[in-house]
């Protein structure tokens, strides 16, 4: 045993320390293990440090700030779009609404010269034309007194527009077309005057149609008014002022027959129309043909007494023939 002498020891235990280092195991662990149970905190990155352990930076800003370079998320999928509406029900079984630039849609061609039926757009349209009621194109027509045989087929002036062969005994169909009469179209006369502006009409090509759509002029008055043929007296079964400076549109239900077998229903403007036989009934059964028609063509005209005036000019537009209303009704 090591013996120290004993002025060395009184001198040891007046510093408080030992001459003797303990061993490393015997240090004290409080000085080193954190109070967290084992994990050692590691000191804050300064500005300056390694971007490793804190996940992808994909650039430093002005300020020396990482930006976060994670993937963004994908934008959410737009929605799919609507579906397109449904088309009308029904077929179109004649066209007749210009929307090819010219008159090729009309089999039937009646003028005098090439400007008495006049198709025209908005950008080409004549001194005093209407905008198109409907698509891109309508037409004039425009009459003289004189545009009569031999270069259209009567003594009575007209220009007009007819399709093939169309409608037969039992044929139910809808027909629309638009009209347009400046304020301007007036009579001279100061008689009984008419512009026929649409038929139904085929051979043998005599005598007024079974059902006409007319302008009549008498007493001072200007008139929309439906006639019917010769069975009937040529009698007008609904009459109403004519309006002016507008597009009038008209869509007609129909089924051709002889006597009462057929029948018309008609709205103006989208107005359900009265017919005085049947006081004031919206449908009326009476004939559609002519005895002695047996098929008929769909025709819009300028078809007037010559007693109006000299010159003429009506506009018309739209005009279709089909199996629904949907299909032809001018919206």
């Amino acid at each position: 045993m090591l013996r120290i002498p004993l002025f060395f020891a009184l001198a040891l235990a007046m510093t408080g320390q030992s001459c003797v280092e303990p061993p490393e195991d015997s240090r004290d662990a409080s000085a080193q293990r954190p109070s967290d149970g084992g994990r050692i905190a590691l000191p804050a990155r300064d500005a300056g440090a390694s971007p490793t352990d804190a996940g992808p930076i994909d650039a430093i800003d002005d300020a020396g700030a990482p930006v976060d370079a994670s993937e963004p998320s994908d934008p959410p999928e737009p929605p799919d779009p609507p579906d397109p509406p449904e088309p009308p029900p029904g077929d179109i079984i004649f066209n007749g609404d210009f929307e090819t630039g010219d008159l090729s849609q009309w089999r039937t061609i009646q003028r005098c010269t090439n400007d008495r039926i006049l198709v025209y757009s908005a950008e080409t349209a004549p001194a005093g034309a209407p905008p198109p009621r409907q698509g891109r194109y309508a037409a004039r027509f425009r009459v003289h007194r004189s545009d009569v045989a031999p270069c259209t087929p009567t003594g009575t002036p007209r220009a007009q527009l007819g399709s093939e062969p169309l409608f037969n005994p039992g044929d139910e169909v809808w027909e629309a077309w638009a009209l347009y009469v400046p304020d301007s179209f007036r009579s001279e006369s100061g008689g009984l005057e008419w512009v026929l502006f649409q038929e139904d009409y085929g051979p043998p090509w005599s005598g007024p149609p079974a059902i006409g759509w007319n302008i009549l002029f008498e007493g001072g008055r200007r008139e929309l008014a439906v006639s019917r043929g010769v069975a009937h007296g040529v009698d007008r079964v609904w009459r109403a002022p004519l309006p002016t400076d507008r597009w009038i549109t008209f869509l007609v239900h129909k089924r051709f027959g002889y006597g009462r077998d057929g029948f018309i229903e008609a709205w103006v403007d989208g107005e359900p129309i009265g017919f005085a036989p049947c006081g004031g009934c919206t449908r009326l059964a009476t004939e559609t043909l002519v005895s002695d028609q047996r098929t008929l063509e769909f025709l819009i005209n300028h078809y007037r007494s010559a007693g109006i005036a000299n010159v003429t000019e009506l506009y018309l537009d739209g005009a279709r023939v089909g199996t629904t209303r949907e299909i032809v009704e001018l919206r």
